[in-house]
C-alpha cells in the first residue's frame, strides 16, 4: 500500500473514531485558522489537528504557513487553533526533522495492505477552550454540502 496523504486521513480517521472523536473531517478550513490535513473534535468538546508531511521539505515548508504565523500562533496557545496539534510524517522520517515543543508527532507505518500510527511524541494541550456550537454547526454543514456536491458528480 503507497503512503498517501488521502491513505493517512482515512486511517487517522478509523483510528480517532475508536477514541470517541465526535467529528472528523479532512481538508477542513476552522474559521480564524489554516487549513486542516485533519480536523477533528473530541467527545469532551476539544479540537484537535493532524498535519500531515510526506517528506522532510513539506515538514520544514510549513513552518511557512501564513508567513510563518501558524507556527508562532500554534507555540502561544491561540484559542482559535487547535488544543492539540499533531505531525503525521512517514516511519524513519521523525529523525531527520525537529518537532517543536508545542507539536505532537506520529508516524504512518505501513504493515502489509494497512497503515498504522504510532505515537513518537505526545502532543501537549496548548489551551482549554472547548470549541464553539458554532463551529459544531459549520463543520456539520461543510459534510452536508460535500455530501450532496459527491452525489451530483
Amino acid at each position: 500500500m503507497p503512503l498517501t496523504s488521502f491513505a493517512i486521513q482515512n486511517r487517522l480517521f478509523e483510528t480517532l473514531q475508536r477514541k470517541g472523536h465526535e467529528i472528523i473531517c479532512p481538508n477542513y478550513t476552522p474559521a480564524h485558522w489554516f487549513e486542516s490535513d485533519v480536523f477533528s473534535i473530541t467527545s469532551a468538546g476539544y479540537s484537535v489537528e493532524h498535519e500531515i508531511k510526506l517528506t522532510v521539505q513539506d515538514f520544514e515548508r510549513d513552518a511557512l504557513k501564513g508567513d510563518g504565523s501558524k507556527h508562532r500562533r500554534l507555540a502561544a496557545g491561540d484559542p482559535h487553533g487547535p488544543k492539540y496539534f499533531w505531525f503525521v510524517v512517514p516511519e524513519g522520517m521523525e529523525t531527520k526533522i525537529t518537532v517543536p515543543e508545542w507539536a505532537g508527532l506520529k508516524m504512518a507505518v505501513v504493515y502489509g495492505r494497512s497503515i498504522r500510527t504510532r505515537i513518537a511524541k505526545k502532543a501537549p494541550a496548548l489551551h482549554s477552550v472547548k470549541v464553539d456550537s458554532k463551529v459544531l454547526d459549520h463543520v456539520r454543514g461543510i459534510f452536508y454540502w460535500r455530501f450532496w456536491n459527491l452525489r451530483r458528480k
